[in-house]
């Protein structure tokens, strides 16, 4: 799967925990708790979301040499323009040594 298609996976899974998130502060506003069902659905989005992040972060690690990885804890998406960027370059290199 390429760093795009995780990175769109990840913002799906970062839509998901939102609205569920959401959901739960509603309750919560209410004067309600969540019930086990709320919460055991927010900790498998965000657990998603987690893994979906270390995928993106291996994905990037991967194709990047370290002095253009980005730091550890960056936003996914600077990840994702990193390689972008990257591949841009090697592309540029390779034409101009044509």
């Amino acid at each position: 799967m390429s760093i795009e298609e995780l990175f769109q996976r990840f913002n799906d899974y970062a839509d998901t925990s939102k609205q569920y998130l959401d959901s739960m502060l509603s309750i919560i506003s209410e004067g309600r708790v969540p019930t086990p069902k709320n919460v055991s659905e927010l900790e498998e989005s965000i657990k998603n979301l987690q893994m979906t992040y270390s995928s993106v972060y291996q994905a990037a690690l991967s194709q990047l040499p370290a002095d253009e990885m980005p730091d550890d804890d960056a936003p996914a998406g600077e990840f994702v323009e990193a390689v972008k960027t990257s591949q841009s370059l090697a592309y540029k290199r390779q034409l101009e040594e044509a």
